[in-house]
């Protein structure tokens, strides 16, 4: 797969994804995996793509608990697609609105 073929995966991917969180009062996770899954890219990769401004993206290890050990895509970019398809809003803190920031 080329680089041009993966960066494609991964817009239609976001695309489908912000597809989907339209129709859903609260907005899924995108983990980390899924795009490592669907673009066939390990860590490293997306690292070395985001350093030479390929894909632009932020992947922050959530808090480790019992339940939940998996890293999330917190917002990530692509350069060629309008910004209201490729953000995804940070986790909302408990008790406080966006209103309060």
């Amino acid at each position: 797969m080329t680089l041009e073929q993966k960066i494609d995966t991964i817009l239609s991917y976001v695309k489908r994804i912000h597809k989907q969180q339209a129709m859903i009062a609260k907005p899924r996770w995108v983990n980390a995996s899924w795009i490592s899954r669907v673009t066939g890219w390990s860590g490293k990769e997306l690292e070395s793509a985001r350093e030479n401004n390929v894909v632009t993206y932020r992947v922050k290890l959530s808090k480790e608990t019992a339940n939940d050990r998996t890293k999330r895509v917190y917002e990530y970019d692509l350069n060629s697609i309008p910004e209201y398809l490729i953000k995804i809003p940070p986790p909302k803190k408990e008790g406080v609105s966006l209103k309060d920031k």
